[in-house]
């Protein structure tokens, strides 16, 4: 296996530990959460014009999720 191929598995493994998942949606990243909202569709956390601003989103999602107040 090239490395490509191994960065892609370990990028899988770390998303799915994650709790919000990201698509692109049209000419932007959007950031949705992992489970369902009573409608049956994903929460959309935001859009970016980047891949990079949406992890940065998540970034912020998972540490106001764990702050204690």
């Amino acid at each position: 296996p090239d490395a490509s191929s191994n960065i892609a598995r370990k990028r899988v493994k770390l998303e799915e530990k994650l709790n919000e998942t990201i698509r692109k949606s049209g000419k932007k990243w959007c950031l949705y959460s992992k489970k369902k909202g009573k409608d049956g569709k994903h929460k959309k956390l935001g859009c970016y014009s980047f891949r990079k601003g949406a992890q940065e989103r998540e970034k912020q999602v998972q540490y106001f999720k764990h702050v204690k107040e």
